[in-house]
């Protein structure tokens, strides 16, 4: 499988992974060092080592790929044999977590329902185009990913909108998911608009891959640095002699 860890290093693959590891790493040891911490908070660490377990399983493809499919002859022309329905099924998943998580923080009922029940039509809308025959297995389906990003830029939208008319803006760097959510828009403004060209992504287009991995690589390395400088900064600051309890924030 020499020629698997090459692709990855040539490629630059293994810094995705990295930085889900660290994102998923640093939150751990931010629970560690803090028994006070609110259960979203601990949820989003659960989050964090979820996706990048569903990020490093989905190479199952490339392994197979590389291996001749020895190890898994069932997956050589199956439909199965590209992870595109895999990562089909994991946006839904993610951005499903994301507005969970955006609802949660909000403070307004009248806008935590509408974050809630508009994240639970997305769910619907997106299984109803699986269930109607959206081909999820031969490339990455643009409703369902176009949809979603727009979703969630809307819900970080009122998430800001809630958070500037409350007291919570005063604490703002010393709030983990003013930065995670801050990272999420910008994330997905920068990553969703390739994602309407993926229909490129072959082997015929080798230029659009590279410039597609290229910016899904930085993109990825300033989310989850986002995500690592919500966890730092809310520690240091709330342990300060005097700093504000988790109740505060």
């Amino acid at each position: 499988m020499n020629e698997l860890f090459e692709f990855y290093i040539e490629k630059k693959i293994y810094i995705t992974f990295l930085m889900e590891f660290l994102a998923a790493f640093t939150g751990s040891i931010f629970l560690l060092l803090n028994f006070k911490v609110t259960k979203y908070k601990r949820l989003f660490v659960y989050f964090l080592w979820s996706v990048f377990i569903i990020d490093f399983s989905g190479g199952y493809s490339l392994w197979a790929y590389f291996d001749n499919y020895q190890t898994a002859p069932f997956l050589k022309d199956s439909p199965f044999s590209r992870n595109t329905w895999y990562f089909n099924l994991a946006q839904i998943y993610f951005f499903v977590c994301y507005a969970y998580f955006i609802q949660a923080e909000i403070l307004n009922p009248k806008l935590k329902a509408f974050i809630k029940y508009g994240s639970g039509i997305y769910l619907i809308y997106s299984i109803g185009l699986i269930a109607l025959g959206s081909d999820i297995f031969v490339a990455y389906n643009l409703p369902i990913l176009l949809v979603g990003a727009i979703w969630i830029s809307v819900s970080v939208g009122v998430y800001l909108y809630d958070f500037l008319n409350s007291d919570k803006i005063l604490f703002f760097k010393k709030n983990l998911f003013f930065f995670v959510f801050t990272g999420v828009l910008i994330y997905y403004l920068i990553v969703q608009p390739i994602n309407i060209y993926s229909a490129y992504f072959t082997k015929t287009n080798p230029e659009f891959i590279e410039v597609f991995a290229s910016v899904l690589r930085y993109a990825n390395i300033f989310l989850y640095g986002m995500f690592i400088l919500g966890f730092v900064l809310e520690y240091v600051h709330k342990s300060k002699p005097g700093g504000l309890n988790y109740k505060e924030v």
